[in-house]
């Protein structure tokens, strides 16, 4: 499966290239990058207690943007970078019922449990650079236009 994700991750990488030189706001989400996106966020959820997350969607932004989705957050570092602001990241979120399975806390502590989980990759690897767990859905369309990547339950594709 890590094989299958690699090479879709590779095809995804040739089709961010291009959209990064036609800029963030104008990038489009190919569909390898779509299925890439779509298999780690089931993964994520299943990790995080849902193994049938719903109202999927992803949206191509940059960083800056990415960050303000989150209602009073900034990051006057990244925003002050052009390199940080402007780079091309996708934003995921999904809805389910969720705890952090990966989260550190204090012993006797727990995270969540939450209807919605944001995501965030870097474009240009496709790492997954943050991990939001909350009650809220972003408005993903402030940041760009959003994809539909799972309407319904998602289920893994079988092979």
């Amino acid at each position: 499966m890590r094989t299958s994700f690699a090479v879709v991750v590779a095809i995804g990488l040739l089709a961010v290239a291009g959209a990064q030189t036609a800029g963030a706001e104008q990038a489009t989400i190919g569909p390898s990058v779509r299925a890439a996106l779509l298999s780690d966020a089931i993964s994520t959820a299943r990790i995080d207690g849902d193994a049938h997350p719903y109202d999927i969607q992803a949206v191509a932004t940059t960083q800056a943007r990415a960050i303000r989705l989150e209602p009073g957050t900034t990051a006057p570092t990244c925003e002050a970078s052009p390199a940080c602001a402007d780079g091309l990241v996708y934003v995921v979120a999904m809805r389910g019922r969720f705890t952090c399975g990966t989260c550190s806390h204090p012993p006797g502590a727990t995270v969540g449990p939450g209807t919605v989980i944001r995501l965030v990759y870097d474009a240009s690897s496709m790492f997954q650079t943050t991990f939001a767990l909350s009650d809220e859905y972003p408005r993903l369309s402030a940041a760009g236009t959003p994809v539909l990547l799972a309407r319904g339950h998602a289920r893994p594709r079988r092979r």
